[in-house]
């Protein structure tokens, strides 16, 4: 056996009453800390746990003891579903480099492609950027979208080349209220304002002629 001292005695132990065990750690070699609630505080703990436990069942729609089971069902549904979603959105990016490889076009010595893209946010923008940059002879490449009333400006300009693409995310950014990142070579940007993004790719167009032609 093993004595146990928390620090505080009483004559009895029905004094303490209700005790519910909350926490339990390392603190040190062979040393453990417990945590727990007693008296009142221990019921009210309690009976939350009860009210969120019967909350879950019912917007879950099942008994109370079958929670667990359907969060579980759930979980692994959701993983399913985003392990679908991400191969998916691989295959449609894999689609994409090859379609846009089609719309590059020269201004003065460069391979340019500007165009508007159904990419869902900066990340895929970035992977179907890169691959083109290297897998291709193209010396710039911008990509915009509209996501949430919002439009998103992607660049990347290949690191042989001396075209600062932040210049004209910067650009188009401002004239959507917002700014862009400032990295020669890889640029982010987009703004709130409402704003056609073929009239945009247009202008994004205009300002790289006058500069690179």
């Amino acid at each position: 056996s093993k004595e146990l001292c928390g620090g505080t005695h009483v004559t009895n132990s029905s004094t303490v009453g209700l005790v519910v065990l909350t926490n339990e750690s390392s603190i040190g070699s062979n040393l453990r800390r417990v945590e727990m609630l007693s008296g009142i505080a221990a019921y009210e703990f309690l009976n939350k746990s009860k009210d969120s436990f019967s909350t879950a069942a019912s917007l879950l729609s099942v008994q109370e003891e079958k929670v667990i089971d359907k969060l579980t069902n759930l979980l692994n549904s959701y993983e399913e579903l985003t392990a679908v979603l991400k191969s998916s959105r691989k295959s449609w990016i894999d689609e994409q480099i090859l379609t846009i490889m089609k719309e590059s076009f020269n201004i003065g010595k460069y391979n340019v492609i500007i165009t508007n893209l159904d990419f869902m946010n900066s990340d895929e923008a970035k992977q179907i950027s890169n691959a083109v940059i290297l897998n291709t002879e193209t010396d710039l490449i911008i990509l915009t979208n509209s996501i949430d009333g919002k439009v998103l400006i992607v660049g990347e300009a290949d690191t042989s080349n001396d075209i600062d693409v932040s210049k004209y995310i910067q650009e188009a950014s401002s004239k959507l209220g917002g700014g862009a990142s400032k990295d020669k070579k890889y640029s982010v940007g987009g703004g709130p304002n409402p704003y056609d993004v073929t009239i945009l790719n247009k202008e994004i167009i205009n300002s790289i002629n006058d500069d690179l032609k």
